[in-house]
């Protein structure tokens, strides 16, 4: 798609005024990337995001076995999959994210943050099996993120301090080159694998994963 507002995204999961919510849905097998039929379209910002209703939450959801690719916000943040408040319990299995090409930004506060958690007192979530890297879906190329402004990029970053603990296993990082001329190094430094916000720590019962070829 070309959906570049911050708070959707190609694929949306999002708030409800009836009874239940969003539950038990699944993504699967779907190539979740920009639009190729338009000259210079925008990209998304979001491949997949969700926010959900309180005491409505968006829950055991399943992603699984997609090619998430070619999201990009010049100047700003973006997510392959961003979950946001009110969700619970999904499970994030098996896909690919990846940049079909290199993204440049030149601007202050270009981010990218592949796989976000961020339902902070809602947990449950299992994030499993995952290719975060190359530059396509059978696993060449590089994934380029070569700021000459200050980008900086996570690969799974947790924010849910409370609630169900997470289970992060068998996620792959590999091929992945980022440049910057930003000197952060807080609050997750110029590039992350992993980034644990606050107390996040305390509820990730297994972190087992592999990294290679990222710098």
């Amino acid at each position: 798609s070309e959906n570049a507002n911050t708070t959707s995204g190609t694929i949306v999961f999002g708030t409800t005024t009836g009874t239940t919510s969003n539950d038990n849905d699944t993504i699967q097998y779907c190539n979740i990337t920009d639009r190729t039929d338009v000259v210079n379209a925008a990209y998304p910002i979001h491949g997949i995001y969700a926010a959900g209703t309180s005491a409505k939450t968006n829950s055991n959801n399943l992603i699984r076995n997609n090619n998430i690719s070619n999201f990009y916000n010049h100047g700003g943040s973006s997510y392959a999959i961003r979950i946001e408040s009110n969700n619970v319990a999904w499970t994030i299995d098996n896909n690919r994210v990846f940049q079909t090409a290199a993204r440049v930004p030149s601007l202050s506060g270009s981010e990218q943050h592949l796989i976000y958690l961020g339902s902070a007192t809602l947990g449950g979530y299992t994030v499993s099996n995952n290719v975060l890297g190359y530059a396509a879906a059978n696993g060449t190329g590089t994934y380029g993120f070569n700021g000459t402004g200050n980008a900086r990029l996570t690969g799974i970053r947790i924010a849910t301090t409370s609630g169900a603990q997470n289970q992060i296993t068998g996620n792959t990082f590999s091929n992945i080159s980022v440049t910057s001329t930003s000197g952060a190094t807080t609050p997750y430094g110029l590039f992350s694998a992993f980034y644990l916000e606050g107390s996040a720590s305390a509820n990730v019962e297994t972190i087992s994963n592999w990294i290679s070829g990222a710098h």
